[in-house]
């Protein structure tokens, strides 16, 4: 660890990562123009140059909204506020490198995730938090020393909790480690410069360039095809596929308030509803609106999704869920109108901070939730026998594990 002094007067870390295309302060957060939409269909990479060799061991990615970055050699540790990038490292084999997270009792989801694959452990409990009361803390960075830093800097910089200045950001950048982040989880708040926004396996891709692990990138890419070319020929016509409702936790049947999100318009949160075909029971409701909204009583009755999926849910056990939202609901005047509670297809949903790993979970619950003729019915976290998995767990501990 490095000195937690305050006293930052002089670079404290390693000399081998500096900014090569962006210059720290302002510029490292303007990014570049363009559009606000994937860059490329899902599940495909882009073709732009963004690694480099000078021909030595040094080498260079290029990553909006940060721009180029030199590394002399892989870097080692790093730190995340999301679990999409912890996702994506740990996918690459680098789950031991973690030396911070944003609230690391958070991750208790991450690791029931993978516990349902074998011969793989992680473990976050050592991890320093890097969000306190609500904020995060510049000098916890320093004290973290991480090797890189796997966040939007703009996260920092507008993010909830955050409001660094440029210079704030520049100093960590220059003393302890690069950002190499990029937020698309969701649409971008307005505050936001504009910069592409890319798929998850675009990040993916600029991921495996910083630590040199292009294999085990194309060997999760193809388990995610594979996966995706076995389903979707199974799906049904568009015609016959249920409306789907998704919600996050600010579902509320006691006062009738319900936060729903637009997964067609969502980014990477939403891969997997628009990889499988769902319908979006709100399209049409939520037109003109944000993304995200809250409904009454009223609206959701008017809309009457034949499914009704909370966001967050699949990692906890059902009980919580049931005592929360689907009795509660189940037992309001109103609520109980409503066809996905009378069907039954009341549904704790998916991670939405998901990388390579969350995706094929999340994949294959969506598929049996909605379309359980298909392909099974979801019974919850681990209960389906190997028949019943659409994807090979001990192939994707394989690639975890560097086994290719």
């Amino acid at each position: 660890m490095a000195d937690d002094s305050s006293d930052h007067g002089t670079p404290t870390r390693r000399d081998y990562m500096k900014y090569g295309g962006a210059v720290v302060g302002g510029s490292l957060l303007a990014g570049c123009t363009g559009g606000s939409g994937d860059s490329s269909p899902e599940g495909e990479t882009s073709t732009d140059e963004t690694a480099e060799s000078s021909g030595d061991q040094s080498y260079s990615v290029t990553i909006e909204p940060t721009g180029r970055v030199e590394f002399d050699e892989v870097p080692e540790t790093w730190a995340s506020l999301d679990a999409a990038e912890a996702d994506m490292a740990y996918a690459l084999g680098q789950g031991d490198g973690l030396v911070a997270y944003g609230e690391p009792k958070k991750l208790a989801g991450f690791t029931r995730w993978m516990d349902q694959l074998p011969d793989v452990t992680f473990d976050p409990t050592d991890a320093i938090r890097l969000k306190v009361g609500g904020t995060v803390d510049p000098e916890l960075f320093y004290e973290a020393d991480a090797d890189v830093h796997l966040i939007d800097p703009n996260t920092l910089r507008i993010g909830d909790g955050a409001r660094w200045s440029n210079e704030e950001i520049g100093e960590v950048s220059d003393r302890v480690g690069p950002f190499i982040g990029h937020f698309n989880r969701t649409p971008r708040p307005e505050e936001y410069p504009e910069y592409p926004m890319y798929s998850l396996y675009e990040q993916f891709e600029k991921y495996a360039q910083v630590y040199q692990q292009q294999e085990r990138f194309e060997a999760f890419e193809t388990v995610h095809d594979e996966l995706l070319s076995e389903i979707r020929p199974e799906l049904p016509p568009e015609s016959e596929r249920p409306t789907v409702g998704m919600f996050t936790g600010g579902f509320k049947p006691d006062e009738g308030r319900f936060d729903v999100r637009d997964f067609i318009r969502g980014g990477t949160e939403g891969k997997q509803y628009r990889d499988l075909g769902a319908i979006n029971a709100f399209e049409d409701a939520l037109e003109g609106r944000s993304y995200k909204a809250t409904i009454d009583y009223e609206l959701l009755l008017e809309v009457d999704p034949d499914v009704i999926l909370i966001q967050w849910g699949a990692e906890h056990p059902r009980e919580r869920y049931e005592n929360r939202f689907f009795e509660p609901l189940r037992k309001n005047e109103f609520g109980a109108q409503l066809t996905a509670v009378q069907n039954g297809r009341l549904y704790m949903g998916a991670d939405p901070a998901q990388g390579p790993i969350f995706n094929l979970f999340n994949t294959e619950m969506l598929a049996k939730q909605l379309y359980p003729e298909q392909f099974g019915e979801w019974k919850g976290l681990g209960e389906h026998t190997d028949a019943e998995r659409l994807f090979d767990r001990q192939r994707v501990a394989d690639i975890i594990n560097g086994n290719l």
